[in-house]
């Protein structure tokens, strides 16, 4: 069996891909961007810009964190992420949805040109979450995998509610980076649909 096709490793392996350039990073402050150096520029996400913008940022914008806190999350839910997908043993095809996932959740967030700028990886995440969820389905019992779908479901209907006429972000207790619900949104409704396409009838362990 060549490395790719052990169970479980491609997943971890994209998951990396997300997980180690944001690491290196580091911290691109939120609320000074005008300081920030050329190269971080270059790599966020400005969905306000359109299509007029690098289009690698689909990708590189979940490499950059606003603050030391939002950072340290995003790198908690990769590893957590990453843990699933291993234990879970899922093959290689849901990896590849899980790549797939990481630049058409961005692309989603063009759909709301009233966001300035998205950085982070709580787009892809949510994604993954989503994969996850389906690729692992046929472990779960039905109540379980219902319930898991419907607080996934739940918690971004509440996030776009709670921000509905008040702008593109939302301001969370005890966190120092506005959340972006439609980050979430976006990214959930691409991991279900890329779940779909795949099948997501049986569990993947080829």
């Amino acid at each position: 069996m060549t490395p790719w096709r052990v169970p479980g490793l491609a997943w971890v392996l994209v998951c990396a891909m997300v997980c180690l350039p944001a690491a290196w990073l580091g911290v691109a402050p939120l609320n000074q961007p005008a300081q920030w150096p050329p190269v971080w520029q270059e790599l966020v996400l400005r969905p306000s810009m359109g299509w007029h913008q690098p289009l690698w940022a689909l990708w590189t914008a979940a490499w950059l964190h606003g603050s030391v806190q939002h950072l340290t999350l995003n790198l908690l839910g990769l590893g957590f992420l990453a843990s699933m997908g291993w234990h879970w043993r899922l093959g290689p095809s849901w990896a590849v949805c899980l790549l797939l996932s990481w630049p058409l959740c961005h692309l989603g967030l063009l759909l709301d040109p009233r966001l300035t700028l998205y950085l982070g990886a709580s787009a892809f995440l949510h994604a993954g979450l989503s994969l996850w969820l389906f690729a692992a389905r046929p472990s779960l019992s039905k109540a379980g995998f219902g319930l898991a779908l419907l607080a996934l479901l739940a918690k971004v209907a509440w996030e776009a509610c709670a921000s509905w006429g008040v702008g593109p972000t939302l301001v969370r207790a005890g966190a120092d980076v506005p959340l972006a619900p439609w980050s979430h949104v976006s990214g959930v409704t691409v991991g279900l649909l890329l779940a779909g396409i795949h099948g997501a009838q049986t569990r993947d362990i080829d």
